[in-house]
């Protein structure tokens, strides 16, 4: 059955790659060899998912509300709908293994940490790795889309993390501190709420990305870290951007803004221990004065 998904999917590209020894670290092909079969394959899978014809965005998917047709994204309505195939999709590609390893060697020091939030969580990849690294901190875990908010708590089960340590329900990132709960309660996040706030390439799908950037920052407590595992501005970050019309500003302006908002801000560049992230995802680091 997995074999016939994948053909399905048009992951071929993927199986020759690692058969060459891409994901596994053999040197038989050069750098941009590898590059250029992985964007291969990226865009066969991506063609797969999407389809030809007009998408709908991820931030409007299955939900009628007003605020989310406002949002600017095209994402798959197959690929986001579909919690399983995207957890499938980052697994197989290498995406969540490699991105687990450089956030283990992220230096998060400032602070205890005991309060997390992943806006735009997906299938729970950097929220569930914060905590399993610190065992005394709670979760608040939102995306637009339930299945995904029901997927993170799957892979948190499997992972052996309470169940109890996790809040979850639906936002926009357009407007990150305003939610809903599963049973349909309206909540609101409190500035300064939160010693650690991590996303990753959800901003960019937000109506006014400048706006959201600084909600998010207004949740995070004096002391506290953002960590934003953005998609590059490297050929292919932007090839991948362009093909799911993820719209961010320039990182250099993020940045700026956040510093504007009283932060310290570090670029930290993915290596080639992190193939195949490194192909399309930076880091940056946002460290609130005070605490």
């Amino acid at each position: 059955m997995a074999s016939g998904f994948f053909r399905r999917a048009g992951i071929a590209s993927v199986c020759r790659a690692l058969q060459d020894g891409i994901v596994k670290g053999r040197c038989c092909l050069s750098r941009q060899q590898r590059r250029r079969r992985v964007t291969r394959a990226i865009h066969l899978m991506s063609r797969r998912f999407a389809g030809s014809t007009a998408s709908l965005s991820k931030c409007d998917v299955c939900d009628d509300s007003p605020g989310a047709r406002d949002a600017v994204s095209t994402v798959s309505k197959k690929l986001y709908k579909n919690s399983r195939t995207y957890d499938l999709f980052m697994k197989w590609l290498g995406y969540e293994s490699r991105i687990d390893r450089f956030l283990r060697r992220l230096n998060t020091s400032g602070g205890p940490h005991e309060r997390i939030l992943d806006a735009g969580c997906g299938t729970g990849l950097l929220g569930l790795h914060f905590l399993e690294r610190f065992p005394a901190a709670r979760l608040q875990a939102t995306d637009l889309e339930p299945n995904f908010l029901h997927a993170m708590l799957v892979n948190a089960a499997r992972r052996g993390i309470d169940r109890e340590r996790i809040a979850v329900a639906q936002a926009d990132i357009s407007r990150p501190k305003q939610l809903t709960t599963l049973e349909g309660a309206p909540l609101a996040l409190e500035d300064a709420s939160f010693d650690l706030i991590c996303i990753g390439a959800v901003i960019g799908y937000a109506s006014d990305i400048e706006a959201s950037l600084c909600h998010l920052l207004q949740l995070l407590a004096p002391g506290g870290t953002l960590i934003n595992i953005e998609m590059s501005e490297s050929v292919t970050g932007r090839f991948v951007s362009r093909r799911y019309q993820y719209h961010n500003i320039p990182l250099a302006r993020m940045r700026d803004l956040i510093r504007d908002q009283g932060c310290q801000v570090v670029s930290t560049a993915l290596g080639i221990r992190h193939f195949p992230a490194n192909l399309t995802r930076t880091a940056i680091i946002a460290r609130k004065a005070g605490g």
